[in-house]
């Protein structure tokens, strides 16, 4: 009894942590877009491959608004207007 007592006091506990907790994460999410405005496939890291490069594929944050300020440079450099 007193095994199971601890068990639900501390998924009661836990629980409160992790629903009032405030988490954030940074990560941002780039389309790799062809000449023709297709999505060729989505990805976190900044960077596009030998053969997407080469058929003039350009590189996109899906949300440039809430870019963190670290990879705005990096998304900058990829990024055609």
């Amino acid at each position: 009894m007193r095994k199971t007592s601890l068990l639900v006091l501390a998924i009661i506990i836990l629980s409160l942590v992790f629903l009032n907790g405030k988490f954030s994460v940074w990560a941002t999410i780039y389309r790799i877009i062809d000449t023709e405005g297709n999505t060729i496939r989505v990805t976190t890291e900044p960077q596009m491959k030998k053969s997407e490069e080469e058929t003039g594929c350009i590189f996109s944050p899906i949300q440039p608004d809430i870019v963190p300020p670290v990879s705005k440079d990096i998304s900058q450099d990829y990024v055609e207007t």
